[in-house]
């Protein structure tokens, strides 16, 4: 199988909105870089907060590309909290829980699918919506494994990271990544004819924010979606793009 899904959705190129004349340069994506356990800046901010770190049933610690003061811990209870280092001073700016919030996805009939359930989680990313508002992703995730292959869908909600803890939502069940294998060879012989064995597919999203002068940014969604047939080089596989653009709490 590929390597973990998530991590190979491409977060942002840069797009330039030509009109009117003056272009604005386009807001980033910040991706959350995890922290390893045995930093001194990661321990130091669990002591400080008083917080169990650990990866398993504990907090994560995540620094904010490009800044040396901003980070975010989360758990596998879909907790997150801001915090702020400066000269070792550690604050806590704002703590959010989404374990009660129910999923687009949740409430889907998947009874004629052979896609079960996983659940969600937090992707570690910021995504702006406008100037002085940021989201976080919500991804839900199905899978069904068989012989020689999987399938994996998953969707995102995205929610806004609002003052004493409170969110709403910005976007949701927007196709966030897609993948499927099937094995194509069953025998020794099929193995020895044919470098590629398998059926692939896959759908990753990109995702471009323009910022025309509105409250709220547009994001332009880019879904590419690959497929690779077996038997065939890597050079035969069959590229298609599709695109969308959407406005926060306006979504269709």
């Amino acid at each position: 199988m590929r390597s973990k899904k998530l991590l190979t959705v491409t977060l942002l190129s840069l797009f330039f909105y030509a009109f009117p004349v003056a272009v604005i340069a386009a807001p980033l994506i910040t991706p959350l870089i995890k922290i390893g356990d045995t930093t001194i800046v990661r321990n130091k901010i669990c002591q400080h907060l008083n917080v169990f770190c650990n990866d398993d049933n504990g907090y994560s610690v995540y620094k904010l590309k490009g800044s040396d003061s901003d980070f975010y811990l989360m758990d596998k209870s879909h907790n997150l909290i801001e915090v702020n280092v400066v000269d070792e001073n550690y604050k806590k700016v704002n703590q959010w829980n989404f374990g009660s919030y129910h999923h687009s996805n949740e409430s889907i009939d998947n009874s004629d699918d052979i896609l079960s359930r996983v659940g969600y989680e937090i992707y570690p990313a910021i995504y702006p919506i406008g100037k002085n508002d940021k989201t976080i992703a919500l991804v839900y995730k199905w899978f069904t494994g068989y012989a020689g292959g999987g399938r994996e869908n998953d969707y995102a909600d995205f929610l806004t990271l609002e003052k004493n803890g409170k969110f709403n939502v910005a976007f949701q069940n927007i196709l966030f990544y897609q993948s499927e294998i099937m094995r194509a060879c069953f025998t020794d012989s099929d193995y020895k004819k044919h470098s590629h064995c398998q059926d692939e597919s896959w759908s990753i999203l990109n995702i471009h924010i323009i910022d025309d002068g509105e409250q709220y940014y547009k994001w332009k969604l880019l879904t590419k979606s690959y497929e690779w047939p077996s038997f065939e080089d890597k050079e035969k596989t069959k590229v298609e793009i599709n695109s969308e653009t959407v406005i926060p709490f306006q979504q269709k």
